[in-house]
């Protein structure tokens, strides 16, 4: 039975009871990947490092390495060709979302009526952008703590494209 004070705990086995003095269970928080190595270019670097650098806020560094990643062996090549596959298919569709939502904007702006909806669509497109690159130093960090990180809609497309 779990105490007030206690945080609940997982079982390691089906006859293993929940005790207070049970310091062999683990908290419910979800594991830390060990995530190995990854070989690129004949360099061996930590896998969570190369994830990381795939969340890169700057497409062209993001795009390359997510590509780089997915082409490389790896230790956990799961992992890697998820994370890879998942950071290029946010940052292609985010990159090419702003660049036709900014080109309608830009378009809008300059005619006189409607040059004010121009406007507040090329300023939501800019908030989107500085949301984009939250999310994706958000991803970069909790990958390169080895967290294994899933995006709600885009994790399940995912998943099913590495498979």
């Amino acid at each position: 039975m779990v105490q007030p004070d206690e945080k609940p705990r997982l079982t390691t086995g089906i006859n293993s009871t929940n005790s207070t003095n049970d310091t062999n269970d683990s908290d419910i928080e979800p594991p830390v990947v060990s995530p190995g190595k990854t070989v690129i270019f004949d360099k061996s670097i930590d896998t969570n490092v190369a994830l990381a650098i795939c969340y890169a806020p700057l497409p062209l560094i993001g795009i390359a390495a997510s590509v780089l990643v997915y082409l490389s062996p790896s230790d956990n090549a799961r992992l890697a060709k998820f994370h890879a596959v998942q950071s290029l298919v946010l940052t292609v569709g985010f990159t090419i979302i702003s660049m036709v939502v900014g080109g309608i904007g830009s378009f809008l702006s300059p005619i006189p009526i409607i040059g004010a909806v121009g406007m507040v669509i090329l300023l939501v497109n800019m908030l989107a952008s500085l949301g984009y690159l939250a999310l994706s130093v958000a991803l970069a960090y909790k990958a390169y703590q080895g967290k294994d990180i899933r995006l709600p809609y885009l994790g399940a497309y995912v998943e099913e494209f590495v498979k």
